[in-house]
């Protein structure tokens, strides 16, 4: 099985595209949705002081109709009145007096409601004072629900004897016309401006992706170009190494030659691979791979690699990759070890338990610099002219790509470098 492997620049820029797109979605959506709460707050506040003014005329006309004889509170005016069914709840109260000139207690002397109308009677006590008949206002609750309440003072003569209390269910935000085209309209435009906006930012980035695609393209082909006349050099160096007399000043100087075309050779193979991995023109396959016939070739690397396998082992993944990162390492435990005079020395042990398979590569080199991300794209240390800086980054893509974990330690003295796979079960035929 086999899958296209994206780089992680284009990771990166696939994820700031969609950053971007649900920032502005949130942004969007949070403005549309206060614009909508905002239109219906204006409508239900609009409707608020449509029902106020509405039961402060009820309530003014039934204070009207309220006249006192013969010392009587008379109300039958207001009853056959069509106001008095124009509330849903209409209560006429007579002021009892105090000991002082303030009334202190109201008594309901008709009402145009069954309902229990006790929770009224405060909003009444308080019209009593309003001898400007401006109006009181305030909610009552009849049967868990909150009702808006008008009130107005009666007089007889000068004199305030009662009050007039005119109530109806409060406006809600939920009952208003401009709810539901409000949340249609608004799920509309959300979605059009989001498609919009998501079309343009893909166009956007478009041209940063072209760019990137042409400079990999660029630097593919260029690393590709370069393949065979180095292989060319090469062929005619080693032709002038056989011709030469062993242990000579020429023969020495061509060795060193040839080893300076090799490392070049690796160095085109790592930039092509990146380029690659950066064109997404990689596939990766998916087979069962004996993981430790890869290590045991790593000895033809350097004389001095030693390799050291528990047991047959295999994991699941691209063998070519795998075969081109453990190389990748193992190379550069060469490059970097037996230093200041000491014995190359460098160690590959793969170990296995019932999940994992750990390849480990060790060499007894300066140990890894301290402050710098040396898996990063062209990060190096130690100041060779052959530090280019692209093996270990494409190590982590490799191990990134089977699931693996790449770990880095040091001392002084030795660098270790492992890689963890998950196992897999043995097969009979393995890659």
């Amino acid at each position: 099985m086999r899958s296209a492997i994206a780089s992680p620049p284009t990771r990166i820029i696939h994820r700031l595209r969609a950053r971007l797109v649900m920032t502005f979605a949130f942004i969007a959506t949070l403005g549309i949705v206060g614009l909508g709460a905002t239109l219906v707050a204006i409508d239900t506040a609009g409707r608020t002081r449509t029902l106020n003014e509405r039961l402060n005329g009820i309530a003014s006309r039934a204070a009207a109709l309220v006249y006192v004889e013969a010392g009587h509170t008379r109300t039958d005016a207001v009853s056959d009145d069509a106001v008095f069914e124009q509330a849903p709840v209409l209560v006429l109260y007579q002021a009892e007096a105090g000991k002082t000139r303030a009334p202190m207690r109201v008594e309901a002397v008709a009402s145009n409601t069954t309902r229990q109308t006790q929770a009224l009677n405060r909003i009444a006590l308080s019209a009593l004072l309003d001898r400007a008949e401006h109006g009181t206002r305030g909610t009552a609750e009849f049967a868990r629900n909150s009702w808006q309440v008008v009130a107005l003072p009666w007089f007889d003569g000068s004199r305030v004897r009662g009050a007039v209390v005119a109530a109806a269910p409060q406006v809600s935000a939920l009952d208003s016309d401009l709810l539901l085209p409000v949340s249609l309209g608004g799920a509309i435009l959300d979605v059009l401006l989001i498609a919009v906006a998501s079309s343009a930012i893909h166009r956007g980035f478009r041209s940063a992706e072209t760019a990137m695609s042409e400079r990999d393209q660029f630097v593919a082909m260029a690393a590709h170009e370069m393949r065979s006349p180095l292989a060319r050099v090469r062929a005619s160096a080693e032709s002038l190494l056989r011709d030469s007399s062993r242990g000579s000043a020429e023969a020495v100087a061509l060795q060193s030659f040839v080893d300076d075309l090799d490392s070049t050779g690796r160095t085109v193979d790592n930039i092509l691979l990146a380029a690659r991995i950066g064109h997404a023109t990689v596939t990766s396959r998916h087979d069962v791979v004996r993981i430790d016939r890869i290590a045991a070739d790593l000895e033809h690397v350097s004389a001095s690699v030693l390799v050291e396998i528990d047991e047959p082992v295999s994991v699941i993944g691209d063998p070519s990759l795998l075969r081109h990162a453990l190389i990748n390492l193992v190379e550069n435990a060469v490059k970097h070890g037996g230093i200041d005079g000491r014995l190359l020395l460098v160690s590959v042990l793969v170990e296995t338990d019932d999940e994992t398979v750990t390849v480990s590569v060790r060499d007894n080199g300066v140990g890894l610099p301290e402050g710098h991300d040396i898996v990063r794209p062209f990060a190096s240390f130690g100041g060779g002219s052959d530090n280019h800086g692209l093996g270990l980054t494409l190590v982590s893509w490799i191990a990134e790509q089977h699931g693996a974990i790449l770990r880095l330690s040091g001392t002084p003295d030795c660098t270790s470098v492992e890689l963890t796979f998950p196992r897999s079960p043995e097969p009979l035929r393995a890659t």
